[in-house]
């Protein structure tokens, strides 16, 4: 069965309206001894510079999916699909270099249609297909509500390339309940059934409109991806409240699949099977795939009661599917790597036919040259060949610990039920040592992000994200420190669903205490933590004086009072004076707390000329401190006159106050007048106007 590309959503693979010959063998042909114009003298990865520069080109941010025309705009409007359009020559030059197809991003998805992420599935096959060998930059992300399986569809598509996978983001809503049992019982030892957790029970709480991260991007927590790579910056505030999407809640109509897609029925001679998805599959929950006359029912439908009729102006049109089959794709029984199980498809994507290459390898220049032209032959989808039935369900995403030897940057939201695993049977996962920089957001599950750590050596930046989903498990991981000697930045933060519930301040503690208890980190620069004031008395010096980091960047959360009291706070400041005496190199500290009733001590602390607390310090900032402006005051005068400690530039006080439930300090911005000061602040015009930076917001 043939289907032309706007069938699938992929109108922009349509030959170009110009259907003439390309200009360049015009030239060749009228023009024998005359000098070829200077456009045809430059080279093709100057050309596709110069197309990227002046064709319409959309961002992530510009572009948010949340309807068919808006997905449009983004698919025909991001390279390399807006250049496949200048002409023929160049639509034939993109599908034949596999290095404009490496790089993708299919982020933006808010709460998107059925039709928007059929057609998403399809352009992430197309760019897997046309990049062939080459390294994979890849980043996804579906939010809000949607059906589950979707994800699994990407999941599944993106699990069969993962020895390809470079820097990758995996970030979803919606994840099949299924996802979490597979994963809890594939790697917990103790082998209990897993409490699942109802996330509606979250909706109730909200948090404390706050912040808890550097404005100036020093410790953002982990978000939404930009859109050439991997490193966030920002914190996406819109994120709706997850809703969980079973297998069961997929299908609601028995003949009819989500979308209103077509689902061909198994050729004769093969087990028919049923095409509707469940959590667990048993034999005796189809009882219309033994029954001739449903399939005969099935096969009678007219297509058109099933999938409606769409209208040819419409710039993406609804995918039919081929079919529904159950594949060992991935298994490979004969190669003995252990990887031969059988996955089930809850959806088959189309094929597009293999694209021959008549070059040898791997293109190695920015832009492989062009091979064989494209045509809408090399789009001609084939019939799936007939798999064995089977009824194992896809448990959750596997990670192979020897195929991810290109890794370098990974990404994962509900990175909890991803399974780490060994391509032999009985061994433990292997050493990804190309792996740098590691983002996760998942559940409470110490021993989860301990078997992540101990599988990246040579790991340099770290973003974790604790939220609460089961309050039935909440032990520790209990081994040996794990020493990672070549990290350097640290973040640990709470979730970016900030509307789940009024847990996470104390799940991203939790996080914060495995770090201070089981991490040893001697390259360390950039350290942004929650903790408790209890766990902070008794793992924060004990971290830094395991670990003694060059550490140039802290920003300290205490989420919560001591529980002793009075003597708790005072104890819990001497604490972190002795902490801090062993960071010289600090030149970026930031402290947020709404536990301490007075930062009087560790004011007094930073002014001692005996032993000067923090003697390369630059920028201190204070969140929800409590302590008079003269405290302040002197404190910047005792800094800035000082010839060896004069280092301080930045002050910043955000909603701090005189005492605890006291009014707040006297506001000023640093782009008024220093002339312009409150009275309280009248002490530290002179070093404004030498140059210091003072603002109380």
């Amino acid at each position: 069965m043939r289907m032309l590309p706007s069938e699938r959503g992929l109108e922009w693979l349509d030959v170009p309206p110009d259907s003439d010959s390309p200009l360049l063998e015009f030239w060749k042909s009228v023009g024998v001894d005359q000098e070829l114009p200077f456009i045809f003298t430059l080279s093709p990865d100057t050309l596709l510079d110069i197309f990227t520069r002046i064709l319409p080109s959309s961002t992530v941010d510009s572009n948010v999916m949340t309807n068919e025309g808006s997905a449009h705009k983004y698919f025909s409007t991001m390279a390399p699909y807006n250049v496949s359009r200048v002409c023929r020559y160049w639509r034939q030059f993109v599908f034949a270099s596999p290095s404009l197809w490496h790089r993708f991003a299919l982020l933006s998805f808010r709460d998107p249609s059925n039709i928007i992420l059929k057609n998403a599935i399809s352009h992430l096959t197309l760019h897997l297909e046309k990049s062939h060998d080459m390294p994979i930059f890849c980043a996804i992300s579906m939010i809000g509500c949607y059906a589950s399986i979707y994800t699994v569809d990407v999941l599944q598509e993106m699990e069969r390339h993962q020895k390809r996978w470079r820097k990758v983001k995996l970030w979803f809503d919606s994840v099949p309940s299924i996802f979490y049992r597979g994963s809890y019982l594939d790697n917990d030892c103790d082998k209990r059934e897993r409490i699942d957790h109802d996330d509606e029970d979250d909706d109730h709480y909200q948090l404390e409109p706050q912040e808890d991260y550097f404005q100036g991007g020093v410790a953002p927590p982990p978000g939404l991806m930009p859109t050439d790579g991997f490193v966030t910056d920002d914190v996406d505030d819109a994120y709706t409240s997850d809703v969980s999407n079973d297998f069961n809640e997929v299908e609601q109509q028995e003949n009819i699949p989500q979308g209103g897609g077509v689902v061909a029925v198994p050729p004769p001679g093969t087990p028919a099977i049923d095409a509707f998805i469940t959590d667990e599959v048993h034999d005796d929950a189809h009882p219309d795939t033994e029954n001739p006359n449903a399939v005969e029912h099935e096969e009678n439908t007219p297509q058109e009661d099933v999938n409606p009729p769409v209208d040819e102006d419409d710039v993406l049109t609804a995918i039919s599917l081929d079919s529904l089959s159950i594949s060992d794709s991935d298994s490979d029984s004969g190669s003995g790597n252990g990887r031969g199980h059988r996955k089930f498809l809850p959806r088959r994507l189309p094929r597009l036919r293999p694209e021959v290459d008549s070059s040898s390898g791997s293109p190695t220049s920015v832009i492989s040259p062009a091979g064989s032209p494209a045509s809408n032959a090399d789009l001609e989808l084939l019939a799936p060949a007939p798999a064995p039935a089977t009824y194992d369900t896809y448990v959750s995403p596997r990670l192979f610990t020897e195929e991810l030897i290109q890794l370098e940057e990974l990404s994962l939201n509900n990175a909890h039920v991803f399974r780490l695993q060994s391509t032999k049977d009985n061994i433990q996962p292997g050493l990804i040592h190309s792996l740098r920089r590691l983002t996760l957001e998942m559940s409470e599950d110490c021993k989860k992000l301990a078997q992540w750590l101990q599988i990246a050596p040579n790991l340099e930046e770290l973003n974790v994200a604790f939220y609460s989903s089961d309050t039935a498990r909440h032990e520790f991981f209990a081994d040996q420190p794990i020493c990672l000697e070549h990290l350097q930045k640290i973040n640990i933060t709470r979730g970016l669903r900030r509307d789940w519930d009024s847990h996470q301040l104390h799940s991203a503690a939790k996080a914060g205490v495995f770090v201070m208890r089981y991490l040893t980190c001697p390259a360390l620069t950039r350290l942004s933590v929650r903790l408790g004031g209890d766990e902070c008395v008794q793992h924060l010096l004990e971290f830094f004086t395991r670990s003694s980091p060059p550490l140039q960047t802290l920003d300290l959360h205490i989420i919560d009072r001591p529980s002793t009291g009075d003597g708790g706070q005072f104890l819990l400041l001497t604490r972190i004076n002795e902490a801090l005496t062993h960071l010289p190199t600090i030149t970026t500290f930031r402290l947020a707390s709404r536990s301490i009733d007075n930062v009087g001590l560790l004011l007094e602390a930073l002014q001692s000329r005996a032993t000067p607390l923090l003697p390369s310090l630059e920028h201190l900032e204070f969140l929800f401190a409590c302590a008079q402006p003269s405290q302040f005051v002197d404190l910047v005068r005792s800094r800035w006159r000082v010839p060896r400690t004069r280092t301080l530039r930045t002050l910043i006080l955000e909603q701090c106050l005189t005492r605890r439930y006291g009014p707040r300090l006297p506001l000023f911005s640093s782009k008024k007048d220093p002339l312009q000061l409150p009275s309280e602040w009248v002490g530290v015009k002179e070093f404004m106007q030498e140059g210091m930076r003072f603002e109380v917001i």
